[in-house]
């Protein structure tokens, strides 16, 4: 064998040992690029974890702040013992406002407890004075919490419209009260 072709001979054999080893070399490097990616994500997501549970508890503070702000003037919503009186008109007059007539049925209202007076109402007239009657029961200055609404009809003719039938409605609600002392 000649010279030339014992240095090609070496010259392909280094060339190939080299080529494997930088074969191997791109696939341990490869492999480590992939173990450090997959711990940088596992970081990342901790780090977007840990950024949206402080944006939460951010936004629950501010929530906070303002039901702080709403709940100091709550009072003015929750029926005052006393008030038993103007109650009692001001359901008169609501009742009259939409021309209808009501009774109470049964009321705690002498001796209310767990900070809630329970009425139920037994009313009487035609549908739309009715459903104005609720609206405005809804929008009264006490928050109101209408449990249940019982209608039937009367089998009367309303005397203003005679083309309305009046019906009787049982309603049960309750008015959030301040604490007795």
């Amino acid at each position: 064998m000649s010279s030339t072709a014992k240095k090609t001979i070496i010259f392909i054999g280094i060339s190939l040992i080299i080529n494997i080893l930088l074969i191997v070399l791109a696939i341990i490097i490869s492999n480590k690029i992939t173990v450090q990616s997959r711990t940088i994500s596992t970081q990342v997501a901790a780090l977007n974890k840990r950024n949206l549970s402080t944006e939460n508890l951010r936004e629950s503070l501010a929530r906070i702040k303002t039901v702080g702000a709403r709940i100091d003037n709550i009072d003015k919503y929750l029926f005052t013992a006393g008030e038993e009186l103007s109650l009692i008109t001001d359901l008169e007059n609501i009742a009259a406002k939409n021309k209808i007539s009501y009774k109470v049925a049964s009321s705690n209202l002498d001796n209310y407890q767990n900070n809630r007076l329970d009425i139920i109402l037994n009313v009487d007239g035609p549908l739309s004075g009715i459903i104005k009657y609720l609206s405005d029961l809804e929008s009264y200055k006490y928050v109101v919490s209408i449990q249940r609404i019982e209608f039937a009809p009367s089998g009367s003719l309303n005397q203003e419209n005679s083309s309305q039938i009046n019906v009787n409605m049982r309603l049960i609600l309750f008015l959030y009260a301040q604490p007795t002392k």
